[in-house]
């Protein structure tokens, strides 16, 4: 005896539910800030104050380096390569930066400060 009974629609996990998924048209949203995920930071890093920036070439082997001095006179000018700036050129109070991988970059002052505090020796 024939029935009219549609057939349970796939589940996450079910076989073919990725597939059937994929034929349905799928309504994107933009990436803006009211949309995307929100990520909180919890990441160690090793920073410093900048003082001032200076670009220079280093005639000895012609690479393009910047140095950059910092608000603590304790700490010799570090001397990185101009592709450092290549995104964003820092401004005095804001911070050089050091990851546990080894990445250097540059953070604004606001943004560093709200998201780091120092650690306790």
């Amino acid at each position: 005896m024939p029935t009219n009974e549609q057939p349970a629609p796939r589940m996450p996990g079910d076989p073919g539910h990725a597939a059937e998924m994929s034929q349905q048209p799928q309504q994107r949203q933009p990436a803006t800030r009211d949309t995307m995920p929100w990520y909180e930071c919890h990441k160690r890093v090793q920073a410093l104050k900048i003082q001032s920036i200076e670009r220079d070439i280093n005639n000895a082997a012609s690479v393009r380096t910047v140095k950059i001095f910092f608000v603590d006179g304790m700490w010799a000018p570090a001397i990185v390569p101009d592709d450092i700036v290549a995104r964003y050129v820092p401004v005095a109070g804001d911070y050089y930066v050091l990851y546990e991988d080894g990445y250097a970059s540059f953070s604004p002052a606001a943004a560093f400060e709200s998201g780091y505090t120092i650690e306790k020796a």
